[in-house]
């Protein structure tokens, strides 16, 4: 099982049954999963309680799957992860059930767009961290979508706040680095190119890539990044042999 810094799972015994499932949002989850047996999630500090379906985590989260079947007995359903939150997981648990990002997230109003913008880090952290792939990929398109709808170029703070989640590793910081590069060189006699430098400054880690990527930009700009392009930015799911041999070597 991966060994996850921010998703520590620890197991204990409980008796929960299907009928004290504790949904997170109104929504009517699918009737096939009422009479199965349940799993109880205890997220963050605060160990806020979450009941879902045992099945539904292993046949849709790896991470929770390997977990489940071979390093835990069958009597003890209850989970702790720690660095996760729960709004962070809500959002997990609604793509689990339904295959998709809560209407919230995906049909966002203009008030609410940076809001959203501002938390597909931690959430897309989150999905990495439970080899949710397909998550991670949805939230990309919906950033895109968002993008391309109304006209919004991430500036450097979007950048240092995928940096801030150590996700520069990811194709998601790829996308908001580009996107950043491209909104600093069209405004670079702008009133604001000072203080972008000034915040840029505080993450070296990042000045390196977002130079690299600038002199790039002049040597040959691009097009803002179309929602349709956003398979480019996409991870391949891993398969279960790849999955389970990564976590033979950690």
């Amino acid at each position: 099982m991966a060994d996850q810094n921010s998703a520590e799972a620890n197991t204990q015994t409980t008796s929960n049954t299907a009928q004290n499932v504790a949904q997170p949002t109104t929504r009517s989850y699918p009737s096939k999963y009422t009479q199965m047996e349940v799993v109880k999630v205890l997220v963050g500090s605060e160990k806020k309680a979450y009941t879902i379906h045992k099945d539904l985590l292993m046949s849709k989260c790896p991470y929770f799957g390997a977990a489940l079947k071979e390093c835990w007995n069958e009597d003890k359903t209850e989970i702790t992860l720690k660095g996760a939150q729960p709004q962070q997981f809500e959002v997990v648990i609604d793509w689990l059930y339904e295959g998709r990002l809560p209407k919230y997230w995906s049909k966002i109003e203009e008030s609410d767009i940076f809001s959203i913008i501002n938390k597909t880090p931690a959430v897309y952290k989150l999905a990495h961290e439970l080899l949710l792939s397909g998550l991670q990929n949805d939230l990309v398109d919906v950033l895109l979508q968002t993008s391309d709808e109304h006209k919004i170029l991430h500036n450097l703070s979007g950048a240092c706040s995928v940096v801030k989640q150590d996700l520069s590793h990811t194709p998601l910081y790829k996308l908001v680095l580009r996107n950043a590069v491209k909104c600093f060189a069209a405004n670079m006699m702008g009133e604001e190119v000072g203080s972008q430098l000034d915040y840029l400054m505080k993450y070296p880690e990042l000045v390196k890539d977002f130079l690299t990527e600038l002199h790039a930009y002049q040597r040959k700009p691009w097009q803002s990044i179309k929602a349709e392009e956003s398979s480019k930015y996409h991870i391949k799911p891993k398969s279960t042999i790849e999955t389970s041999a990564e976590q033979k070597n950690e």
